[in-house]
């Protein structure tokens, strides 16, 4: 069972441990972090599932693909990365109050695009202009950005 912070897009100390308190009491206590920045609970007991998913809504955590939030990915972002130009992680959570929840989107604070190995079909990466941090759509990218994407 996948769930995602819907919140803050990250993961505190009071989630963890009510992720950890649910996979022990319905699960077969173990968590597993996975590299689409979401937790998984193995194990959980069909009967156990409507109470499992309402404890995950209770802590914050969005498990329904209907929600928009479950379609974006973000790097760390500038409050977790030097490299990064923006808060990705806000830009995520604002971002999906605005888009419909069919539309998979990208978000990327430098030209390393860490948070996703794959090609989004939208990717918003951060660039530095004068006074100012913009994002764009880096499939539509300039020749400049695209060649540091490569190094």
């Amino acid at each position: 069972m996948p769930a995602v912070n819907r919140r803050s897009r990250r993961i505190d100390a009071t989630t963890l441990h009510g992720l950890a308190a649910l996979a022990q009491q319905h699960g077969d206590g173990t968590l597993r972090i996975t590299p689409w920045q979401s937790v998984l609970l193995p194990d959980i007991r069909t009967l156990s599932v409507p109470v499992v998913l309402a404890a995950l809504n209770a802590l914050g955590l969005a498990c329904d693909c209907a929600e928009a939030i479950t379609h974006l990915i973000a790097c760390a972002g500038s409050t977790g990365c030097a490299k990064s130009l923006a808060d990705t992680k806000a830009d995520a959570l604002n971002l999906a109050k605005r888009l419909p929840a069919s539309v998979d989107v990208h978000l990327s604070g430098c030209p390393r695009s860490c948070a996703a190995a794959h090609c989004a079909p939208f990717t918003m990466l951060a660039a530095r202009r004068p006074a100012c941090t913009t994002f764009f759509d880096a499939t539509r990218a300039p020749a400049s950005v695209n060649a540091s994407r490569a190094n």
